[in-house]
This record gives structure tokens, sequence and C-alpha cells, in this order.
């Protein structure tokens, strides 16, 4: 028998009322008539109906984390953090891949609303015009999280910054011709212009055509440096917007019989955990993304508690780590 509010009044001698009160921890109840409401509740076993818990506060306690493929990230850490001070402050999470497709980060966006979500997290992507909009469109509070964006508040680490060390590295290595290989849907790349600005101090003139936007994938990487090694001028060294396409860079210098870094160095970024593992290991930048996703979901509950308050944005600290896919000559 499914046990119903009003059993639970009954039971604690209380009114409906006083029950929903105590459910929905609206601290007008006195102690001595919420601990016999708790009581009867444990003792009848009684479920608060969620959706009508939801349609009553207008909040379901749900946020939607929207990312571009979970398994391949770093950010499965990151994950972890937001859900983690999300349990602690009673909000549950729901992961959308949108694996790099326009039509499925549209398809994100829609179901956050058809789930009446309280929020949305936007993880470790680059967010299209269209992706703006119907975000924008949704009407609740939106953080980015580990990337830059003009339109929403976001926690990340400095990608400027980053970029700009990573590139420096290359050039105190010997390194003249450097190319970098961004996302294609990075409209305006913070990456890039750290890469720009570090060969621009050293007097290097950045090579326009070894500027590459590919999806921000394995093989969006090997694309772009297959792409590369087929010109008749090559880099040799390459700064890449992710380990994924780090990876799939050196896969394609393996298959034009070049080695990493002996005849071709590469810089990654984000230190996904392949990046280690790789051989050889990735020279990246990293970063505590478990910190980063608990920032941003605290960022979020705040924004949520308060719509109209100005969310700052946060900058986290990073690390260049080098391994050994980066040569001195």
């Amino acid at each position: 028998m499914v046990v119903k509010i009003n059993d639970v009044a009954k039971e604690a001698m209380v009114s409906i009322a006083t029950v929903s009160r105590v459910v929905n921890n609206i601290p007008i109840v006195n102690e001595e008539t919420r601990l016999r409401v708790e009581a009867a509740i444990r003792k009848l076993n009684y479920k608060p109906n969620a959706i009508a818990r939801s349609l009553k506060l207008q909040k379901t306690h749900t946020i939607a984390v929207i990312t571009y493929d979970i398994a391949k990230l770093s950010s499965t850490s990151a994950v972890r953090g937001i859900e983690d001070y999300g349990s602690d402050n009673n909000y549950n999470v729901i992961i959308f891949n949108t694996f790099n497709e326009p039509g499925k980060e549209l398809k994100a966006a829609d179901l956050a609303y058809q789930k009446q979500c309280d929020g949305v997290i936007v993880l470790g992507m680059d967010l299209s015009s269209e992706f703006i909009k119907a975000l924008s469109d949704l009407s609740i509070p939106v953080i980015v999280v580990s990337h830059h964006s003009d339109k929403f508040p976001f926690v990340s680490i400095s990608e400027l910054d980053a970029s700009y060390e990573a590139a420096c590295l290359l050039i105190e290595s010997g390194h003249k011709d450097i190319a970098i290989l961004e996302s294609i849907d990075a409209e305006q790349s913070l990456k890039c212009d750290g890469f720009t600005k570090a060969l621009e101090a050293a007097g290097i003139q950045p090579t326009q055509d070894w500027i590459v936007k590919v999806p921000i994938t394995y093989e969006g990487g090997f694309e772009a440096m297959s792409r590369l090694l087929e010109e008749d001028n090559t880099p040799t060294a390459v700064l890449c917007a992710n380990d994924d396409m780090a990876c799939g860079a050196i896969r394609a210098a393996e298959q034009h019989n070049l080695r990493v870094p002996d005849d071709i160095s590469v810089i990654g970024f984000y230190d996904f955990p392949i990046s280690k593992w790789n051989n050889p290991a990735i020279t990246t930048i990293g970063f505590n993304s478990y910190e980063l996703g608990r920032a941003g979901m605290k960022m979020l509950i705040d924004l949520m508690g308060d719509p109209q308050a100005v969310s700052e944005s946060m900058t986290l600290p990073h690390t260049l780590i080098e391994r050994n896919s980066v040569k001195r000559i």
C-alpha cells in the first residue's frame, strides 16, 4: 500500500500542511512537532512525491551537466566535484554527452528545459553561437566550467596564460616553426591569443596556415597534423588544444615516419589521463579538475539562490607539466 501524506499527518497527529513544511524543510515548525513528524515518516516509510514537490516549490533540485564526452575528458574528476558539492546541498545531476555534434548540443539544452532543471553547467566545451542562444533561452542560470565564456559566468584556468607558457617552453627549446591546433567551435580563442602573444614577444611571426581549427578530438588532431605534414614547409613543434588532439597528432606523425619528440615536438592541454601513459608521455597543462567542478557547482547554487545576483567568474591556477614530448633543438 502506498503511504500518503495524510497517513503521516494522522500518525503524527498534525495537519497535512505541517507534514509538508517538515518535508520541504520550511523552518517554522517547532522542534517537538518536527521530531514527531519525522518519526512518523520513518515508521510508515513515507516517500514524498518528488514531482508534486517540484511543482509546488517550482524547483526540482536537478542540475544538467552538458559535456562533449565524459569518457574522454579529465572532466570525470570535475563531474565528481560537481556531484559531491551538489549532493552536500541536496542537488542531483543529469549528464548529457554531445560528442561535438551541434544537434546534440541543442537537444541537451532542450532536455534540460523539459526535465525542469534548476540550472546548467557546460563542462569542457567551446560554445557556438547557436548553443549560446539555446542556453540563454532556457531562462535559468548557466555556468561554464573549464572554459572561458563571454556570455555566462565561468570557472576555468587562464587559457591565455597557459597557452602563452606552453608556447614559451617550445620557443625556449629552440623552436621557431610552431603550429597550434584549436577547436573548430572556438569562435574566439584565448589559447590562440596566448600562443600568438608568445611568438610575437620572441620576434616570431605566426604562420596563419599553422593555426588550424578542427574538432577537438583524437581524430581532429590526427587530421590536422596530417594536413600540416603534407605541406612543403612543416612545423617543428605543435601546441594542441587538448590531450586527445595531441595523441591524434602524435599518431599522424608516426604514420609520416616521424618520431615525437626527435623529429617534431608536441604539447597538449588539460592533462587527460591518457597524456601520462601515452608513448611518449605528453607535456601538457594541468590543473585540479575536481576543485574546478566543485567551484563551478558552488557558483551555480549561489546564483540559483539569487538569480538577480551578478556572479563573478573565477580563474584557478594551472601547472605546465613537462614530460617527454618536447625536444630541445
